[in-house]
């Protein structure tokens, strides 16, 4: 075989084998989730009482639990509901973390047109790392907010597409690779 016609292969071959690796560096796997990425899937969705979107996106179960009514103590007057929702042991075999780790809920004031909404999971597993690369891809860069009440390093986004999003994302120091937790508001301030 010719020379030019062995390295043409030859970098052919190997443009093949750099290309089929970037795509798969790229993709989570079902035992290493792009965690970031579905938080962002979340907030484009635009829509956090869809509880079966965020589980679908969050590859756990997720259950409604019943809705509740808030009233006034002293005057017992309607005030607005409110709804929490609820994971098992898929939250551990996906994440790493206890289901008590997991809180998510919704609220609606009397009257309001807009709901409130949270998600957070804390004690982020090794199987759930976001680490700053896969933050600044899914969200752009942020600076850094250091806490001085606690050592943990928070990047914060606030993101207004139809709804507003607060979003957190806690690196602890003793591992500043991944972060430790992460915490996802709707119409926090509204």
């Amino acid at each position: 075989m010719p020379l030019i016609k062995m390295r043409i292969w030859l970098y052919c071959l190997s443009l093949i084998a750099a290309l089929s690796g970037c795509g798969s560096a790229g993709m989570a796997s079902a035992d290493n989730p792009d965690l970031a990425a579905a938080i962002r899937d979340i907030v484009d969705h635009g829509q956090l009482d869809d509880y079966k979107y965020v589980a679908q996106r969050l590859g756990i179960n997720i259950k409604a639990g019943p809705l509740e009514t808030l009233s006034d103590p002293e005057t017992h007057n309607y005030r607005g509901d409110r709804m929490e929702f609820f994971t098992d042991e898929s939250i551990t075999a996906r994440f790493s973390v206890m289901p008590n780790d997991f809180n998510y809920g919704l609220s609606r004031a009397s009257g309001g047109n807009k709901y409130r909404g949270g998600l957070s999971i804390y004690h982020l597993g090794s199987k759930s790392c976001i680490d700053e690369a896969s933050m600044f891809k899914a969200f752009g860069f942020a600076r850094p907010f250091l806490n001085p009440d606690v050592p943990v390093k928070i990047f914060r986004y606030f993101i207004k597409r139809g709804q507003s999003y607060d979003l957190g994302v806690m690196f602890d120091p003793s591992n500043e690779k991944c972060a430790n937790a992460f915490y996802l508001f709707q119409n926090r301030f509204d």
